[in-house]
Order: C-alpha cells, then sequence, then structure tokens
C-alpha cells in the first residue's frame, strides 16, 4: 500500500472520480491525487487520516472567519444553532464537489489547483456573503432546505467567483486566508508508512500568475 496513513473517506470518491474525468489514465489519476493529498500547495492527506484532523481545523478556522468577516450571518446561524458540520463538512473534503453545480466547481477547482488550500477557505466565506440576505431571513428549515439544494440551484457563477477573488485578498490581508499551524499531534510528518513520491510525478499547473477572477473551467 502506497499511502498507509489514510483510510477510505467518502468525499475521496468524489475526487478520484474527477481525477478520472480528466486524466483518463488511473495511473495518471493515482499520481494526481497522490500530489493533492501529500503536495505542500494542497495539503490533503490530513482530511482523510483517522479522526479526520484538518477537517476539523478547517471548521473551527471557518467559524472564526465568519464570525469576523460576516458577523450578521454568524449570529444568526447561531441563533438556529446552524453550526458548519451541517452544511461545510463536505465543502471541505470534496472542496466542494457535489455541493455546486458542477460547472461551478470545476471553477473553483482550477482556481484551487492554481493557489492552493486557502481557497477553500476563502470559497465557504464567498458562499455565505453571497447568499447573506437570503441566510438570515431564513429559518431553521429553510436554511437546510436551502444548503441541501445549492448544487441544484441556478447560481450566478461570476458573482459568486467575483465574491470569491474579494474575499481573498480580504482574508490574505488580514493573513487569515490560510489555516492555524496544526498541533504537534496533527502536524504532518515524513513517514516510513508513505512511500517516495517520484519526482516526475505531479500536478502541473501553468499559470503562476496571482489570482484574479477570471479563469477556464479546465481541470
Amino acid at each position: 500500500m502506497f499511502n498507509k496513513e489514510v483510510g477510505y473517506c467518502q468525499g475521496m470518491a468524489n475526487v478520484v472520480a474527477l481525477m478520472l474525468m480528466y486524466l483518463h489514465e488511473e495511473e495518471d489519476a493515482f499520481w494526481a491525487l497522490t500530489s493533492l493529498l501529500r503536495g505542500e500547495r494542497y495539503q490533503m492527506n490530513d482530511f482523510f487520516t483517522p479522526r479526520l484532523p484538518k477537517l476539523f481545523r478547517c471548521l473551527d478556522h471557518h467559524m472564526v472567519l465568519r464570525k469576523k468577516f460576516i458577523p450578521s450571518v454568524h449570529k444568526h446561524l447561531k441563533k438556529l444553532q446552524y453550526e458548519p458540520t451541517l452544511y461545510a463538512t463536505k465543502w471541505f473534503l470534496q472542496c466542494f464537489l457535489d455541493k455546486l453545480p458542477f460547472s461551478l466547481a470545476l471553477r473553483v477547482w482550477d482556481i484551487f489547483l492554481l493557489e492552493g488550500e486557502e481557497i477553500e477557505t476563502a470559497m465557504a466565506i464567498a458562499i455565505l456573503r453571497t447568499f447573506k440576505k437570503t441566510l438570515i431571513k431564513s429559518n431553521d428549515e429553510q436554511l437546510n432546505d436551502f444548503m441541501c439544494r445549492l448544487g441544484e440551484s441556478q447560481l450566478d457563477e461570476e458573482k459568486i467567483i467575483d465574491n470569491l477573488s474579494e474575499v481573498l485578498l480580504d482574508l490574505r490581508r488580514q493573513r487569515m486566508s490560510h489555516l492555524p499551524k496544526p498541533t504537534i499531534i496533527e502536524e504532518i510528518k515524513p513517514s516510513e508508512s508513505m512511500s517516495t513520491l517520484p519526482s516526475n510525478k505531479k500536478i502541473v499547473v501553468h499559470n503562476q500568475n496571482h489570482f484574479t477572477p477570471v479563469y477556464e473551467t479546465t481541470v
């Protein structure tokens, strides 16, 4: 087994499916997944290790950002006891696959592959900011229904991507776009259980410019 630290997790299947859609060869998809798990830019490994430590770091950080950048939404969701675990778990585990319309999810993945893990942090806030008026008017049943149907809705993709750009800039200015450092227990360290990634296997990103809200849908 190549990576004994990672177990099966529900969100992993959709990520692998996306790799297979665009890379076609199973081996290429495998090495792409390996880069996502172990690459410094993406660091998805601890989404899928026992106890899912990175997921809970993402959820905790999201709560901090929600309170700081969209306090009215935060206050309303707290009143309804609508915690991030209820709506954002799959957002982070699979970088919004299956939770947004597929065309928008592909654009988010384009940006994620270019910019890295901070896109998940920013996109979660961008979604709440985009639908702020709807969210603060919803009761708990309406809120849950809206979040569950988000992937089936007709959304203004340009508006959401523009909001993502603005949120990302705000987070970078505040130096909050990246997750806090993991605890010593959670920290990812080289392990004998993880074989060496061949040097010729990596995700290639052709455009290294900083994020702008104009992206083509190619993965």
